[in-house]
């Protein structure tokens, strides 16, 4: 396995386009990371060093259009939370997206 470490405000890219309204149509291709889990068998004290794709890990993010330089809000205006499995992302660089994208905004 390949080692890959991410923290919160790390921002990863979806391996697969995630729809989080199913009546609209716009998809998203990257999320901020907000947080990583891990399972009780995985005994992992410091998730920020753990590779990322661990077992039994999770990755918490916020949508997020790298184009439109925003996050994804929910119908009442809220930043959503989603869950992913770690092997469902990869993270990439800042200076990878968009030349229009200097900073994210996560409330």
């Amino acid at each position: 396995m390949k080692k890959i470490c991410v923290k919160a405000g790390s921002i990863v890219r979806l391996m697969q386009p995630f729809q989080p309204d199913p009546q609209a149509s716009y998809q998203y291709q990257f999320g901020v990371v907000a947080g990583i889990t891990a399972s009780e068998e995985d005994g992992t004290q410091d998730l920020s060093q753990q590779p990322l794709g661990s077992v039994g890990s999770e990755v918490i993010i916020y949508l997020y259009d790298p184009e439109l330089d925003k996050p994804y809000l929910d119908a009442w205006g809220m930043q959503a939370l989603f869950y992913f499995a770690a092997t469902e992302v990869e993270p990439v660089r800042l200076d990878s997206l968009s030349s229009s994208s200097r900073s994210i905004a996560v409330s």
